[in-house]
Order: C-alpha cells, then structure tokens, then sequence
C-alpha cells in the first residue's frame, strides 16, 4: 500500500458506495478507544471514542480525523503567529492581538443590530 492510497483511504467516506465500513477509521477508532481505556484510564462515558458498535465506531474515527485536520489546518498557524508576533514585535501586546483575533473569528453583532435598525 503506498502513501497515496493510504491518504486516499484515510480521507475517504465512512462507508463505501458498497455499504461497507471504511477500514482506516475503523482502525482509528478502535487504537483510540484502546489507548483512551488501557493507557489513560479515562472511563467510557467521559471519553471520545466507545465500544459501540462498528458503523459508530467508524463515525468517531472519521470525526478524529477531521478534528486532526482542523487543528493541523487554523490551530498550529495561529499559535505560530502569536508567538511571531509576541517576540518580534514590541509595539504590539499580546492582548491587541488576542482581540484582532477575536474580531477576525467572531461577528460583531451589535454591529449588524445597529445597522439593521438604522
């Protein structure tokens, strides 16, 4: 199996046109339920994954990739930009940035308000 089909497999659907579970989030999902229980000790009810059944299981290795990605994708720039700018420049606290921040990823809807009403 070589890298491609491996990251074909692994981004594929849950279930195939055929009706059968993808295998990689199947796989995904039964280590993490291993590693959740056996390693970490972190009871069922308060973990990610479950003992469920396999259609369920496929779910929630798929959701783990897709967070995975997520993460990989807006989380790890984000961090990199804070720090880049805590250390590079002085002019521009941290706490302007945690607020640029917070504009660019919230609405402002006092905004939108005042302009509906205006």
């Amino acid at each position: 199996m070589g890298i491609a089909s491996t990251i074909n497999q692994i981004f594929g659907p849950e279930i195939g046109a055929d009706y059968r579970l993808n295998t990689a989030h199947l796989a995904i999902a039964t280590r993490g339920y291993y590693i959740q229980t056996e390693i970490f000790r972190i009871p069922e009810r308060f973990g990610v994954f479950s003992p469920g059944p396999p259609r369920l299981q496929a779910h929630q290795g798929f959701l783990f990739v897709i967070q995975t990605v997520l993460v990989a994708i807006w989380g790890v720039p984000a961090a990199f930009g804070f720090l880049l700018l805590k250390y590079t420049d002085r002019e521009f606290p941290m706490t302007h940035a945690a607020k640029l921040f917070g504009l660019m990823t919230f609405k402002n809807n006092w905004g939108e308000e005042k302009v509906r009403q205006g």
